[in-house]
């Protein structure tokens, strides 16, 4: 990453594993927003009697968790990921709602989170490669933080499918 003075907005180098991490994510956005339009919007929204009620929370945790991202990616200055926080933020409640209004479709909430890790995993390539850290923390605890991330995402799997 280039020095960049304190409070100017700036454009990273991210190298190819950073950019296969946010172009995977991407995808899950954009599978999350064809969940979101093609969900039935007859009837009620599903929450009580959900039979994922668990994977839904996780999702709702999940999604919470990308909408305050955007204000510590906004407090970065980095312009793409400003602009990936507010896609990763619109697909995770897209996907939210969909599941809401489509509790018994499972296979593009998996697909989801399938490319959340994934593209997690490119994320641990790239902190490897670089040694890239922010917020004061260290490499190996943004190593341990998406590995635990994954994990989060893989239960949410495991959820939708018993």
């Amino acid at each position: 990453m280039p020095d960049v003075k304190r409070g100017a907005w700036y454009i990273g180098e991210w190298g190819f594993w950073g950019w296969a991490e946010t172009d995977i994510k991407l995808v899950g956005f954009v599978i999350g927003s064809i969940a979101f339009f093609s969900a039935s919007q007859e009837g009620s929204m599903v929450i009580g009697d959900h039979p994922h009620l668990a994977a839904l929370i996780i999702l709702a945790l999940l999604t919470l968790v990308a909408v305050v991202l955007i204000a510590v990616r906004t407090g970065q200055r980095e312009l793409f990921a400003i602009g990936f926080s507010f896609a990763n933020a619109t697909g995770h409640a897209a996907l939210l709602d969909a599941m809401l209004w489509d509790p018994e479709k499972t296979t593009l909430p998996i697909l989801f989170a399938l490319c959340y890790i994934l593209g997690g995993l490119a994320k641990i390539r790239f902190l490897q490669m670089s040694g890239y850290t922010e917020g004061g923390q260290s490499t190996e605890s943004m190593l341990r933080f998406t590995w635990g991330v994954n994990a989060v995402y893989a239960l949410f799997i495991v959820l939708l499918l018993v």
